[in-house]
């Protein structure tokens, strides 16, 4: 059963499902407190939201009138679980979902961040902010937080190239293990790519010439930002 205020969260911690004290079930997405899913302020004042037995869940207001309802009776022993994934599924004990509220996301994906000064290494990540310097020192390629993904000449600080900001908020950049080069936003969607998949363990190089480049293993380039300088 939640209260007024009552909240369950995800296990990753980002997401939320609340019974607000304005009467609305919401689940949220904690990064950015945006709203994923709701089901309206209802009459009658805040009651309790419970997941019943009979595997209905129900929010009832103040005079213990039913308002909003999954209309899962029926299934008697079901649970309700937010998911990591941003989806809130309620159960079977047989682990069938009987019912859902849809808003799964994918969970950007994690893994070592860059170690090289100027080399992303395959499997490896630039965060927010994330950057690599050409061994000379005169050019930085970074992951803002401001999701735009650039290349800068450090002596006029000019952005020679650039992606543009992405929808969504900022995520990661990951030099996969396929050999793509994708930014995922901070729901995990891929919102740029450098579309090199199917070069298994390529790395990219910032360069002293003002060129980032991903290599194959084999020391062919596949993909380059094209800003020698």
């Amino acid at each position: 059963m939640l209260n007024s205020n009552g909240t369950l969260f995800s296990a990753n911690g980002r997401f939320r499902f609340i019974y607000q004290d304005d009467t609305n079930l919401v689940l949220y997405r904690t990064t950015d407190n945006v709203g994923q899913w709701d089901t309206r302020p209802k009459p009658g004042g805040v009651g309790v939201c419970i997941m019943q037995e009979d595997g209905n869940l129900v929010v009832y207001n103040a005079r213990g009138e039913a308002v909003w309802a999954s209309d899962t009776p029926g299934n008697p022993g079901a649970r309700l679980v937010v998911q990591n994934d941003g989806n809130a599924v309620i159960y079977r004990p047989d682990g069938v979902a009987a019912w859902a509220t849809w808003t799964g996301q994918q969970v950007p994906p994690t893994g070592a961040d860059a170690s090289g000064h100027s080399v992303m290494e395959s499997g490896e990540q630039l965060a927010g902010n994330g950057t690599l310097y050409s061994a000379d020192g005169r050019f930085r390629f970074v992951y803002q937080d401001d999701t735009n993904l650039v290349l800068y000449r450090r002596s006029d600080d000019l952005a020679l190239w650039d992606t543009r900001p992405k929808p969504g908020g900022v995520g990661v950049c990951v030099m996969q293990t396929d050999g793509n080069l994708v930014v995922y936003n901070a729901a995990g969607q891929a919102v740029w790519a450098s579309d090199t998949d199917g070069e298994a363990g390529a790395r990219l190089v910032m360069q002293d010439d003002g060129n980032a480049v991903i290599y194959r293993p084999d020391g062919v380039a596949v993909w380059a930002t094209g800003t020698q300088a």
